[in-house]
């Protein structure tokens, strides 16, 4: 047998001994000991930045791996001697180290490994005998001397020993020399976990923002090591909690980045609340309405985060935006004298009432400031007229309209209905009877509504007000389900017919038509509205009703109440947090009308108001 095969058969020994060994020994886990204190500052460096914004960026060293060079030996001045020698001590030192005499093992390894070379295979077995006596810091180091002999499969114990040496540093509270140990163990799941909980424990001692710095560094190593545990969602509550009071710029997307990812690994409400005030802080509002939705309709979030999350969503209604229309219109024929000071224009503009303001009006046609003038009907809707002078010309014309408008969102108790009975609408009141007339739209007398109607009437109780809204809100959400068909070349005075041939199935349009009738045959007055979507090509339609003040629309949108978890966020609510253009459709006085709601730019009705010779306009909207 040659020497070569002596050494292989020593060294496939030793390590089916290490193997066994390391399946059976358990490593041992984290201290889960929080730490209130911790002088780590000094260890920290940290640099401090001002910006012109007056935004300060803090950057901290982040802990590197720690270099993994000890003092090797110069394998070249090993000697070879004879085989028999080699393997009778060799064998000696096998039947020591297999008796536990770890110490007595590594004196006759080391001789070994200085008078021949056998390959790594001495440095290895002292490695393992230093790492049975728990000297992890000398295992490291004749492990390391090992692969450097040549070693094959020894990536592994120098793993495990790193994350011995990382674990005991832990225990000792010293999380930087931890972070820079277990940063050498990439595979083991349990010591990216560990450089997680340590960069946590670390920037618990520091002071905003130095700890939040010391989170993102948390974030980025759990991001590009996928770490998959649950300290990544405390780590992102953490960081959303501290952000959410002390926002910086440069900061926010990457925590955002962060909370993203631990929402991946466990849907925690907490974390969407962070998510959406830092989306808010980014003034991403559709983001961030995304995140509060979440958690109202999140069955298990806490009732004060429902209540947070509705709170935010009623602040975030406050929406100030620049309304911007043109109206581009063509004119065939134009006489040199067409007598244009009696022609004028009227079309509907963005309603101002209780819970929106609308100012700042600015017209101009053809690019030339134009009189305006501020119109209402007998419904109090709200029209622009505007007079257009000696700035019409033959071929393409456009008239553009800006407004500054300011919502802001409340949402109705039922206290606030308390003790309104339908009896006390004024029947005479023309608007109470504009918004509770049968209309082709509208059919009160249709044979299936007046059944309904009588489904309802014998659940209630009371002919209350409230009682009778919330039971018809109910009972559509009930009867209806919502698919997505093509509706645009469908007669509007149909809808009622047709749901009741497809079995109740539509579009939003088709659930506030629903609900306004049957509101309608209550004797409640009530209309459809649309309008387009805020950041959004979307349109949408939903109904509202009134009470005998007239002040507000009050919002009880089926549709969205029918397809959210939770519906009753969307009942007597007097504003739609995404739609910023509130226009009612089905009433014979507001202008325009539901024809001209599905127009490519949502553009409102143009209507030539009085007639004038020598002009001809072939064509409004292009």
């Amino acid at each position: 047998m040659s020497c070569g095969n002596l050494r292989f058969i020593g060294f496939v020994f030793i390590n089916v001994v290490f193997l066994f060994s390391c399946q059976t020994t358990n490593n041992p886990g984290v201290n889960n000991e929080r730490v209130q204190t911790l002088d780590e500052k000094e260890s920290v460096k940290i640099e401090q930045k001002q910006h012109s914004s007056s935004v300060y960026t803090y950057d901290i060293e982040d802990i590197q791996p720690v270099e993994l060079v000890f003092g090797v030996k110069d394998l070249s001045t090993l000697k070879t001697t004879l085989l028999n020698d080699y393997s009778s001590r060799y064998n000696k030192a096998i039947d020591t180290m297999n008796n536990e005499a770890y110490s007595q093992a590594i004196d006759i390894f080391l001789k070994l490994a200085g008078e021949y070379d056998d390959q790594g295979s001495s440095f290895y077995s002292i490695a393992y005998c230093y790492y049975k006596l728990n000297d992890f810091p000398n295992a490291l180091q004749y492990a390391i001397i090992a692969r450097y002999a040549g070693v094959d499969g020894i990536d592994d114990m120098i793993t495990d020993i790193l994350f011995q040496i990382g674990y005991g540093y832990l225990k000792e509270k010293d999380y930087r020399k931890a972070i820079g140990y277990f940063k050498n163990c990439p595979g083991i799941e349990q010591a990216y976990q560990n450089v997680l909980y340590s960069y946590m424990e670390l920037s618990s001692a520091l002071s905003f923002p130095e700890n939040v710095m010391m989170l993102l560094y948390a974030g980025d190593y759990s991001l590009l090591n996928k770490v998959n545990h649950e300290n990544v969602v405390i780590l992102g509550n953490i960081l959303g909690s501290l952000l959410s009071e002390n926002s910086f710029n440069d900061i926010v997307p990457r925590a955002i980045e962060i909370i993203r990812y631990g929402l991946t690994l466990q849907d925690d409400p907490y974390l969407h609340k962070h998510l959406g005030l830092l989306y808010l802080y980014s003034r991403e509002e559709r983001l961030a309405y995304r995140e509060f939705e979440n958690i109202i309709e999140n069955k298990d979030a806490a009732k004060d985060l429902v209540t947070f999350s509705q709170d935010r969503l009623l602040e975030m209604q406050r929406i100030r935006y620049t309304y911007e229309k043109e109206i581009p219109f063509t004119v065939d024929e134009l006489s040199e004298n067409p007598g244009r000071e009696g022609l004028e224009f009227i079309f509907t503009i963005p309603q101002d009432n209780k819970s929106q303001s609308v100012k700042e009006f600015r017209v101009l046609l053809n690019d030339r400031s134009v009189d305006y003038e501020i119109i209402h009907d007998a419904a109090k809707a709200q029209f622009m007229k505007i007079h257009i002078g000696d700035v019409i010309k033959k071929g393409k014309n456009k008239i553009s309209v800006q407004a500054s408008v300011e919502r802001e969102a409340q949402r109705f108790e039922s206290a606030y209905f308390e003790g309104l009975m339908v009896d006390d609408y004024k029947k005479s009141d023309s608007l109470y009877k504009m918004y509770t007339k049968k209309t082709s739209i509208n059919d009160i007398s249709d044979s299936e509504v007046k059944k309904m109607k009588k489904e309802i009437a014998s659940g209630i109780k009371s002919n209350d007000v409230f009682s009778i809204v919330k039971a018809v809100y109910e009972y559509v959400i009930d009867k209806m389900s919502y698919e997505m068909y093509d509706n645009m070349n469908r007669p509007k005075d149909q809808i009622l017919h047709r749901l009741e041939q497809k079995n109740y199935i539509g579009l939003c349009e088709d659930y506030s038509v629903l609900t306004v009738s049957l509101l309608r045959s209550f004797g409640i007055p009530s209309l459809n509205l649309a309008g387009p979507c805020y950041n959004s090509d979307i349109g949408h339609s939903w109904p509202v009703f009134f009470t005998p003040a007239y002040d507000v629309p009050v919002f009880i949108d089926t549709t969205w109440g029918d397809t959210s978890e939770m519906h009753q966020y969307y009942f007597l609510f007097n504003s739609n947090l995404t739609v910023i253009e509130n226009f009612g459709w089905d009433s014979d006085v507001i202008s325009g009308g539901y024809s001209t709601y599905y127009t490519s730019s949502y553009d409102m009705t143009l209507s030539l108001q009085k007639e004038s010779s020598g002009i001809k306009i072939s064509s409004v909207f292009p």
